[in-house]
């Protein structure tokens, strides 16, 4: 689990956590202050990070999208 989904989790309230499943990826929901959120890592890459994020789009349909995480790029000046 990636350290900043990690942080997140630990913030949040862990006695009122709801779990779906879809197909084979696993989601947990949170309830926090009458809000659901729903944290989800996204691997590496563009390709699975936006295959998540529509499947999470189409089955929640969620208010909000936050992205967090790191980019590296390999150029040279």
């Amino acid at each position: 689990m990636p350290e900043e989904l990690a942080h997140l989790i630990h913030l949040l309230p862990s006695n009122d956590i709801t779990h779906v499943t879809i197909k084979d990826f696993q989601f947990s929901i949170y309830n926090y202050r009458s809000k659901k959120i729903l944290l989800a890592p996204t691997g590496i890459g563009t390709a699975f990070a936006g295959i998540v994020v529509t499947l999470i789009n189409e089955y929640f349909d969620p208010d909000y999208l936050f992205f967090i995480g790191t980019a590296v790029t390999n150029c040279k000046e």
